[in-house]
């Protein structure tokens, strides 16, 4: 199933975690929380790595991609 869309299992997984980091990090609520903190909490135990990875998917560093959520402000 994985393969014929082109994933692969840890793949899919990884995918899955970033996401939630993501989701996490550009959550207010969650602002005093280290990004540290929060890649832990979804698996990501080397800083490292995590920023790497998230960078690799989303473009930017994770402190980068959450300064820009803090400074967007709804209309």
């Amino acid at each position: 199933m994985f393969h014929a869309e082109g994933h692969t299992v840890a793949g899919w997984i990884r995918e899955r975690r970033l996401e939630q980091c993501r989701r996490n990090l550009a959550d207010p609520r969650l602002a005093a929380r280290s990004i540290h903190a929060i890649a832990a909490r979804w698996g990501f135990t080397s800083p490292a790595h995590f920023s790497q990875a998230f960078r690799t998917a989303y473009g930017l560093s994770p402190r980068q991609f959450r300064h820009q959520c803090s400074t967007v402000h709804p209309d």
